[in-house]
């Protein structure tokens, strides 16, 4: 994850797109907190929240770094890699 999150950092300040070592971040966010919950006491809800939040924290907080670095470089009308995951608005109907 730290090696994503340096690639997704130089090619941030290149202001060249990083969605997929962004991506991969959240990949490996998502196998840390899997591997965490494995070791928790799943019957006490504190201890898989202490166990499994720190990755996911982790991996938002990197990813928003990526952003705003890319944003300082490229300007703030750069759209956002995640907008792709988002469903397409309808126009309104007035």
């Amino acid at each position: 994850m730290i090696i994503f999150s340096f690639l997704a950092l130089g090619l941030a300040k290149k202001g060249k797109p990083s969605k997929a070592e962004r991506v991969l971040i959240m990949v490996c966010a998502g196998l840390s907190a899997a591997m965490n919950y494995a070791a928790s006491d799943t019957a006490a809800w504190r201890s898989v929240v202490v166990y499994v939040l720190a990755p996911v924290f982790l991996a938002i907080v990197t990813d928003r770094v990526i952003a705003g670095v890319r944003r300082h470089v490229l300007g703030d009308e750069e759209k956002s890699a995640w907008s792709a995951l988002a469903a397409p608005r309808r126009p309104s109907r007035s």
